[in-house]
């Protein structure tokens, strides 16, 4: 249903109601839809009755929707504090075009500035906002720069991570997550931006990715073709699978008291 029907981000109307009235109907559930100020929002709480860390999926993608609720308050961490986009080489040089376009004709430009972590993109923008002032200075032109959302680079949870890992492993013999080698070494370090960056920098958090292949010739997902790979057979069984994992990341997180500690 929610494949068949693709909508734009913060206008999900039919995959809005397709999730809440399925859960509507579910035993123990607490139902808020349309919540915290977002017509797409929703929340399904269900309380066990008994005290222990809470526990929610964050799910939105391409509009910083998570970082909305966080700012909405929809999202709380009360607890002790815990400590350019993937595969740039394929990509082509924007600045490059920008700057023949601008050299041809008067245009207006977008910058993006990126870092490794939240710490340095903040000292880059300062250098970046000082070159546009300078520029400004220079030409007598008026310089005027509204605030933009940034997104904070991930902190990984180690214990989160483990847990996951387990689980999926268990789930999944032929598509093992190695135990005890460095991920980031093996498959590289992924620059790829994300709001769930900034609710780990709120709270602990996990940020588990779902492999579906995605077609010949085809590398990442943001392209026509993945778009058609995401509503394959192979695409929906190997969701059902990331999905009980975090199944039992969830149940270890409330039944193992100190867990997290």
């Amino acid at each position: 249903m929610i494949h068949d029907n693709p909508e734009l981000r913060f206008q999900e109307v039919i995959a809005h109601h397709t999730l809440t009235s399925f859960i509507r109907g579910k035993a123990g559930w607490k139902l808020s839809p349309s919540t915290n100020g977002m017509a797409a929002a929703w929340v399904a709480e269900f309380d066990t009755r008994r005290k222990g860390p809470v526990v929610s999926f964050n799910v939105e993608m391409g509009g910083a929707g998570k970082i909305k609720l966080l700012e909405a308050g929809a999202l709380e961490y009360f607890g002790r504090e815990a400590p350019g986009a993937a595969n740039p080489w394929q990509s082509i040089n924007e600045l490059d075009a920008l700057i023949t376009a601008y050299n041809a004709l008067s245009a207006a430009g977008n910058f993006v500035v990126r870092a490794a972590a939240q710490a340095g993109l903040e000292e880059l923008k300062k250098k970046v906002d000082a070159c546009f002032q300078a520029g400004a200075t220079a030409t007598a032109a008026t310089l005027k720069m509204p605030p933009t959302q940034s997104y904070a680079d991930y902190l990984p949870n180690r214990v989160l991570g483990d847990v996951y890992r387990r689980y999926s492993n268990m789930l999944s013999p032929p598509h093992l997550i190695p135990e005890n080698d460095d991920i980031d070494q093996i498959r590289g370090k992924t620059m790829a931006s994300t709001d769930q960056g900034n609710i780990s920098y709120a709270m602990l958090s996990l940020h588990a990715g779902i492999s579906i292949p995605p077609g010949p010739g085809v590398n990442g997902p943001h392209n026509p073709e993945f778009a058609g790979a995401a509503g394959t057979k192979v695409a929906f069984v190997r969701s059902l699978r990331v999905a009980k994992a975090l199944t039992g990341v969830t149940l270890d997180v409330v039944a193992q008291n100190g867990l997290l500690e």
